[in-house]
């Protein structure tokens, strides 16, 4: 008979550590999901001000052509 990990390691819990224990683990998840999309963000953020830097420098070129 196998019994999964999650339940062996939940023996002998009440039911309110286990919703605590699931409600940690939804909020971890959560939180680690906010970050990710928080670092896409910045990295969106960087790429835009890279290009914005790249054009004002083609901008300012064409400037002095004229």
């Amino acid at each position: 008979m196998n019994i999964p990990l999650q339940d062996i390691n939940n023996l002998g819990r009440s039911s309110l550590e286990k919703r605590m224990m699931r409600n940690s683990e939804e909020c971890i998840r959560k939180k680690r999901r906010k970050e990710e999309e928080n670092g896409r963000i910045a990295f969106l953020n960087l790429k835009i001000s890279i290009q914005v830097d790249q054009m004002s420098k083609e901008y300012m070129k064409a400037i002095k052509m004229i």
